[in-house]
């Protein structure tokens, strides 16, 4: 069965995660700063030491009542329809979730991640339009993600989940033999909801990896922060990667953009 990410997000990693995984070195504790939908970190191996961090406080709540209550949100799920109606009741939920219980707001969550278009929560109900990557039935799509969510529980068991800033999060726990993989919000886009992802944090970013002790995988966008770092830090390594097959990329005036993934392996 597919290990899809928990959560379906905009520019999650799914189709990049085999390459990713492919440059791991041998590591007993993986830290994700950027944890995001999961797709590299339900993908791997898992490792003997998990934590999972993300700034965004109802992704962490969904993440610990999968962990934490299971078969009560599968159950949830598996007995959610496909429907506008329920789509539109996820979004009303993570409008205010100060009004609702985790168990709902981790419903609302993976409910309008997978339904919303382009996978952008709350960016409007996809339907039952073609899914553009695969021409599949949108409604298809959903019963196979819903009915294969179950995997992803046993990985959750014995991780530690995080809410802070990924830069606080590296600090607090890096050490030897630590494996740091990043995957922050492309530069001046939306945050998983909170504002824009600015330069500022990207290079805020970067300065936190120069000094760790452990070891780090990040994939972002080519920019030129990115490169100016590279320049500085001649320890690190750099793989540029076209999109997978199946992926749109448009054409810009800049023209297509480029994935890195830097390393100080």
């Amino acid at each position: 069965m597919k290990k899809f990410p928990l959560i379906k997000i905009h520019a999650g990693k799914y189709r990049m995660a085999k390459t990713i995984i492919s440059l791991f070195p041998d590591h007993n504790t993986y830290i994700e700063p950027f944890v995001g939908g999961g797709a590299v970190f339900f993908k791997k191996p898992k490792a003997d030491v998990n934590v999972l961090n993300d700034i965004n406080t109802d992704f962490i709540t969904t993440y610990k009542v999968f962990r934490d209550r299971g078969p009560e949100i599968i159950n949830k799920l598996n007995s959610s329809l496909f429907s506008r109606e329920l789509y539109n009741k996820s979004c009303t939920i993570l409008k205010d979730t100060s009004k609702h219980s985790d168990l709902d707001i981790a419903w609302a969550v993976i409910y309008s991640g997978s339904n919303s278009f382009r996978h952008k929560i709350c960016n409007g109900f996809s339907s039952i339009g073609l899914d553009s990557r695969s021409g599949r039935i949108q409604l298809s799509v959903h019963y196979n993600y819903i009915n294969s969510i179950h995997v992803q529980q046993g990985m959750l068991s014995n991780v530690t989940l995080e809410n802070l800033d990924a830069t606080d999060c590296i600090k607090k726990y890096d050490e030897n033999g630590v494996l740091f993989y990043c995957d922050p919000p492309y530069i001046n886009t939306e945050c998983s909801g909170l504002g824009e992802y600015t330069q500022e944090d990207f290079i805020n970013l970067l300065g936190a990896l120069s000094s760790i002790k452990g070891k780090f995988v990040l994939s972002c966008f080519d920019n030129i922060q990115i490169r100016e770092f590279l320049t500085n830090n001649t320890h690190w390594n750099v793989i540029e990667c076209v999109k997978p097959a199946g992926m749109k990329v448009k054409k810009r005036s800049s023209g297509i953009k480029t994935e890195l993934i830097v390393t100080n392996l």
